[in-house]
This record gives structure tokens, C-alpha cells and sequence, in this order.
């Protein structure tokens, strides 16, 4: 229901889903349960707030951070190092 409200209407839906499926995948990685499905959930996070940011960037910037921090977690449980790196680097740079 929440994709189909953010297809409609980016501006107001777009931040809940984006909150909604990082909360998910945050409950996976705790939980050590889906990590896949919790990996998939962080990559719609991170399009859905690239998105926003380029609308408002200071109010979307940190929450993009925060899931782009989970999604490299994730990446190094899953055995992707180079591309947990990858994100760790862009992270680093964009302090």
C-alpha cells in the first residue's frame, strides 16, 4: 500500500516508505534473519532518498547516510566486501 501511496505522490509518501523499508531491514540485520531480502530493501531506500535529496538536501541527506551505513553492514555479512567498501569510501567523502 505504501509503494502504491509514493507512485502517486513522491513528496509526501516517498519519505514513509523510505523509513518504513530501512526500519525492516534494520529488524533483518539485527535479527541476523533475510539478509538478502533485507540487502534489496536498503538498495529501494537509498533510490528513494537519492531522489529526495536532490529536492532537499539537508533534510534528506542524513537519513540517506544512515541507510547507506546499514546497506554496507549488510554487503559485508553477505561477503560483498568491495562493494561494502565502496559505500564506507563515498561515506567517508561526503562527511
Amino acid at each position: 500500500m505504501c509503494r502504491r501511496l509514493a507512485a502517486g505522490n513522491a513528496a509526501d509518501y516517498g519519505p514513509k516508505l523510505a523509513a518504513s523499508l530501512n526500519a525492516w531491514a534494520w529488524v533483518r540485520y539485527e535479527a541476523r534473519q533475510d539478509l538478502s531480502e533485507a540487502l534489496r530493501a536498503t538498495g529501494e531506500t537509498v533510490e528513494i532518498y537519492r531522489k529526495l535529496v536532490q529536492s532537499a538536501q539537508t533534510q534528506f541527506l542524513a537519513p540517506l547516510r544512515e541507510v547507506l551505513g546499514l546497506q554496507a553492514e549488510l554487503l559485508l555479512r553477505l561477503g560483498h566486501l568491495r562493494e561494502a567498501k565502496d559505500i564506507r569510501a563515498w561515506l567517508a567523502a561526503n562527511e
